[in-house]
């Protein structure tokens, strides 16, 4: 049984989550160095939101990317702009929890276990 960092709901995350050992992906950061504020899903940052578009079990994942570029695309969405981000850069290894293609080409879904160290993602 997993550790996961925070409580997720039945049947979360999906059977068809898997394993990223040695993949590398990138994600949004609001700060330089990374902390752990930087790895709150959307239920953490809104605990009182109704997401109407996307599961429980999606509002506690984090999203990731599997392409640098990607993932600066998302820095031009209105929404970003008004808080200027910089990217990590996460090399995922067996025991940081489990992703699964979500939404976009290159965008995932990742639930992080209490493995994962904050100290590996590194800014780029």
């Amino acid at each position: 049984m997993k550790n996961w960092i925070e409580e997720l709901p039945d049947r979360c995350p999906p059977d068809n989550a898997f394993d990223p050992d040695g993949m590398t992906f990138y994600r949004l950061a609001r700060t330089n160095p990374i902390t752990e504020n930087d790895f709150l899903s959307q239920r953490q940052l809104y605990p009182n939101t109704i997401f109407k578009e996307v599961s429980e079990c999606i509002a506690r994942s984090l999203s990731i990317w599997d392409n640098f570029d990607k993932c600066t695309n998302v820095m031009k969405l209105p929404r970003h702009k008004k808080n200027p981000k910089v990217v990590m850069q996460l090399y995922l290894r067996t025991g940081d929890g489990v992703v699964l293609q979500t939404f976009k080409e290159n965008h995932y879904s990742w639930w992080r276990t209490t493995n994962f160290d904050l100290h590996s993602a590194q800014v780029i």
